[in-house]
């Protein structure tokens, strides 16, 4: 796996094996932190990021859901990740920007309370494939029914993409592996099956695209070729109907 020598970190660029943080970090124990996943991909026009601006949007709602009180700007954020695309040597990469609650080593805080803890941003980069796998596209997966069931969003918001959510994800991707699946589906606390809830993939995620019309048609399609398997919803308004891509241009022609 090529990962980029670089990781951005509050403001900075710093090598991969300084990207370090104290065992009694507050997000270690207690799970405060708010991420997204980013693809880059190699285009025409030189390598490209897909929705940059909407990824690095949602981070900033999770973290405002969260408490998080982010110093830098959605545009400060967004050209981070453009710059360690641009210098980690890969046509094709996987981002993770990451928000979390640190340690203060001066003045340590180990409760629950995360009030005192400041506040770090990171950004990583690696050379990710499909997320299940490259034969998943022409093959498929098996997927069970999990026994578990998504988290109340009265307890945990799945609003945000925090990382004590994904507690919940590994449960059901445990046991779907140790029960010979690829992939575990869930549905939503109180929901029964038969009452049509379409459920949920333990890494799976709803992607809508707005248009400024009311009158509104929308259908599905499926698709498995990005970091997680997505299900795209686009809207069809007034007989116009396109896919619009917000991408941002890292090399090549702009």
């Amino acid at each position: 796996m090529k990962i980029a020598p670089k990781v951005w970190r509050n403001g900075e660029f710093i090598e991969w094996k300084d990207a370090r943080v104290h065992v009694m970090t507050h997000a270690i124990h207690y799970g405060s932190s708010v991420f997204e996943g980013v693809r880059a991909y190699n285009t025409e026009r030189g390598t490209a990021i897909f929705r940059l601006t909407e990824h690095i949007q949602r981070l900033m709602n999770s973290a405002k859901v969260y408490r998080m009180d982010i110093k830098f700007s959605r545009e400060d954020i967004c050209q981070a990740a453009v710059e360690l695309v641009r210098g980690s040597e890969m046509d094709e990469c996987y981002l993770r920007p990451v928000v979390f609650r640190g340690l203060n080593e001066d003045k340590p805080a180990f409760g629950v309370n995360p009030f005192p803890n400041p506040i770090d941003c990171y950004i990583a980069a690696w050379d990710w494939g499909k997320y299940l796998g490259e034969e998943a596209l022409e093959s498929g997966v098996d997927v069970c029914i999990s026994s578990w069931t998504r988290t109340p969003a009265n307890s945990l918001p799945a609003v945000a993409k925090a990382g004590a959510n994904y507690m919940n994800s590994q449960l059901i991707k445990m046991e779907a592996i140790l029960g010979g699946f690829s992939e575990g589906r869930i549905y939503r606390y109180g929901r029964e099956r038969h009452t049509g809830d379409s459920g949920f993939g333990n890494s799976s995620k709803y992607f809508s695209e707005r248009y400024g019309c009311s009158r509104k048609r929308i259908r599905f399609k499926s698709e498995c070729n990005s970091s997680a398997a997505n299900l795209f919803i686009s809207i069809e308004c007034c007989g116009c109907f396109g896919n619009i891509y917000a991408i941002n241009y890292v090399s090549g022609s702009q």
